[in-house]
């Protein structure tokens, strides 16, 4: 696993040491939204909505024929997720609320989840059409490389009668440290530039453990990136 992660940094560097790279930025948005297995306690409702992350970076991208092409670069990325529990009576809220006659208050937990990330992608492209002007359409492969440095919840909670509380804390789970991702996009030149419009999906076997639930877990990602070379 070390052997393979070194391999990751070590693309890169191999990019920017060809004559004929070209050097990018690049930003995007993905989708999360946790799959919820097992839930150890019916008497709430528990759900995950769609959460929208983020990434952005420094690529480099090397043409290895006239048609296929290898990229890599660094970057950072947040991953997030949405996970909502409503509806939870504990047994002394029960207990006070019957002693003085009235019905027992429900408290709801609203949580975002987010695994911070410093990546290396390796890509693997093959262009399908491109035009004498510049223009390419291309499809390809990847890996991507997840040097994970934080995982945290920021929890909402709110009870009928009570000040809602927030607060953001540490949260650990097995955020995997790979992810694969297939991806299409169009490049189109702009003055000097070249920008590409890059719809993508990753697969990443995130797992969860969770408030009430034994596990979740998230896989597919999909997303949106853009990115302009130099």
């Amino acid at each position: 696993m070390k052997d393979l992660a070194f391999l990751f940094f070590l693309l890169p560097a191999m990019c920017f040491g060809q004559s004929s790279f070209t050097v990018g930025l690049n930003f995007g948005g993905k989708l999360g939204k946790i799959k919820l297995d097992n839930q150890a306690n019916r008497s709430v409702s528990q759900g995950s909505k769609i959460k929208a992350g983020y990434s952005l970076g420094l690529d480099v991208s090397y043409p290895l024929t006239d048609k296929i092409f290898i990229r890599s670069g660094f970057g950072y990325e947040n991953s997030r997720f949405d996970f909502q529990t409503e509806g939870v009576l504990w047994g002394n809220c029960i207990a006070d609320a019957l002693a003085v006659g009235e019905t027992p208050k429900e408290t709801n937990y609203y949580d975002e989840i987010s695994i911070q990330s410093v990546i290396i992608p390796i890509d693997l492209g093959y262009v399908v059409w491109k035009k004498e002007g510049g223009e390419k359409i291309y499809f390809g492969i990847g890996g991507q490389y997840n040097g994970i440095f934080k995982t945290s919840i920021e929890q909402l909670v709110t009870k009928e009668g009570f000040d809602t509380l927030q607060e953001t804390f540490d949260f650990e789970m097995n955020a995997a440290p790979f992810s694969g991702k297939l991806f299409a996009g169009l490049q189109y030149p702009l003055s000097k530039y070249q920008i590409y419009i890059e719809p993508n999906v990753k697969f990443t076997p995130n797992e969860f453990s969770l408030f009430f639930f034994s596990e979740g877990s998230s896989l597919i990602e999909p997303g949106l990136q853009i990115r302009l070379t130099f």
